[in-house]
């Protein structure tokens, strides 16, 4: 049998429950700014809600932890899955190959000016 409703996302459990979408929708109304693009002075409006304290399947965690609004590069990054790869464009897909050669210059560049201030850095201190 069909079922007769489509879940909001793919998450299932709790992420689907209409207590969880209304604490999501006061939180970000709330906090409508990601609160840590926020603490470096960036204004980026905030698209999730995350657990600041992580709930691991605990129902009172879950429900009445603290939440904090993120945008979706910090909570992507908090969980271990940011794009910092020079060489993926922000859809996801490889860049062409003379952009690819133009960020790894960037990026041996970058490299390079690292190495050089850590070794002043440690001239400065001997």
């Amino acid at each position: 049998m069909r079922r007769l409703y489509r879940p909001k996302n793919d998450r299932g459990g709790p992420y689907n429950h209409r207590r969880w979408r209304r604490r999501r929708r006061y939180q970000l109304a709330l906090e409508p700014l990601c609160q840590r693009c926020k603490a470096v002075d960036l204004v980026v409006v905030a698209q999730l809600v995350h657990h600041v304290e992580p709930h691991n399947g605990d129902p009172i965690k879950f429900w009445y932890g603290k939440l904090e609004s993120l945008c979706r590069p910090c909570h992507e990054k908090e969980h271990g899955r940011a794009n910092d790869n020079p060489w993926i464009g922000e859809d996801g897909l490889p860049l062409p190959p003379e952009q690819q050669a133009k960020c790894e210059r960037e990026h041996m560049a970058k490299l390079m000016q690292w190495e050089i201030d850590d070794d002043e850095d440690a001239r400065r201190t001997v």
